[in-house]
């Protein structure tokens, strides 16, 4: 197994000269006491789908300066694509001609404290991006009337501002 750890330790061994460090998959903790133990508070760290509480409390002390998040919620919609594929019910992008693959889900990017602190009470905590609900209706077995527009518009709502109006957090 690989020890996250460290990885990072050797990392920033290795590198001295570095004045970033991105880090992803619940590995923040994992960066960031070997960044500490080494007196290198100067270095910028981000992450990507981080779901653990020290994310949370490394924005609030000011050692984590961004975190992009979006995984869950990709994967979400990429089953229900996958479900209406496997049912015998592609969902045909008009425009292309063609089965939809993917939508244009941008990935949330946040970089405030109050903005992780949106994202945890959204998504994280035991919380999901979508509901049983709101994934049914992008599967034609219980939506016949799912388009390929109604996926678009699913990407394109994928907002922490959207996330938080929809959950009423």
């Amino acid at each position: 197994t690989f020890d996250k750890t460290e990885g990072a330790q050797n990392i920033i061994t290795n590198y001295p000269e570095m004045d970033a460090f991105a880090c992803g998959l619940n590995a923040v903790i994992n960066v960031l006491q070997p960044l500490a133990a080494a007196g290198r508070t100067d270095v910028m760290v981000s992450c990507f789908e981080a779901g653990e509480p020290e994310t949370l409390e490394a924005f609030e002390e000011g050692t984590l300066n961004g975190l992009a998040d979006g995984a869950i919620a990709h994967g979400l919609v990429a089953f229900t694509m996958l479900y209406n594929g496997l049912t015998g019910n592609k969902i045909i992008d008009e425009e292309k001609g063609y089965a939809i693959t993917v939508t244009n889900m941008d990935y949330i990017i946040v970089d405030t404290v109050e903005e992780c602190r949106q994202l945890f009470d959204t998504i994280y905590n035991g919380n999901v991006p979508y509901s049983v609900d709101e994934l049914k209706q992008l599967c034609k077995a219980f939506n016949p009337n799912v388009t390929a527009a109604d996926y678009h518009k699913v990407g394109g709502e994928f907002t922490l501002e959207n996330l938080v109006a929809r959950k009423g957090k």
